[in-house]
């Protein structure tokens, strides 16, 4: 995805802290932020996630179950239900019950969900917050997983009838019409994507 790309699909604030930790795996690219603890680390103190000593195998798989969690639940934002949502919302629901998250009251004695943490937890229920913020704002819908799954970038639906279904039109939305095109005319089953 280009960067003007990015620009123009971008979550209002907090819901774009799980955009970009959705985001850390680009499968067009094919990059990986979480692949290692070195990288996972990085990753999290230049999201302000500090400090962060160190990322074991265990938060890492947390983190990538989190990541993929959320994607699958995302994807289904654009394409509708599916057995892969009910089984990440399962796991999510796993990852939920081990969280420390609490509620505190800010100045004005509005009540806030918190994370008593720091680190790998502090952005695992962070990431939680922002999930659970935007589904009162009315935004969580919004955020969809592109519906080419070679690519499955998140991105912002922001249209008026949230309809969009690819990250990018004039690259995601083109190749799949390509294929489906040539699918089509060339008498191979057509692949759901």
């Amino acid at each position: 995805m280009s960067e003007k790309a990015a620009q123009t699909k971008q979550a209002p604030e907090t819901l774009d802290r799980v955009q970009r930790f959705v985001n850390t795996r680009n499968r067009m690219r094919g990059y990986d932020h979480l692949e290692s603890s070195k990288e996972a680390r990085r990753w999290l103190e230049e999201s302000g996630y500090s400090p962060v000593d160190s990322v074991g195998d265990t938060e890492l798989a947390r983190l990538r179950e989190l990541r993929e969690g959320l994607r699958d639940i995302l994807l289904s934002h654009n394409l509708g239900t599916s057995l892969e949502v009910t089984k990440a919302s399962s796991r999510l629901n796993d990852l939920v019950s081990t969280t420390g998250l609490g509620v505190s009251f800010d100045s004005a004695g509005r009540p806030l969900l918190c994370s008593p943490f720091t680190g790998t937890e502090k952005a695992v229920e962070d990431m939680l917050i922002a999930a659970i913020r935007a589904g009162y704002e009315g935004t969580w819908q919004r955020l969809k997983a592109c519906a080419n799954k070679e690519c499955q970038w998140i991105f912002y639906d922001a249209s008026k009838n949230r309809s969009g279904s690819w990250c990018v039109m004039e690259i995601c939305g083109s190749r799949v019409k390509m294929r489906s095109y040539r699918e089509r005319h060339s008498g191979t089953p057509r692949d759901a994507s």
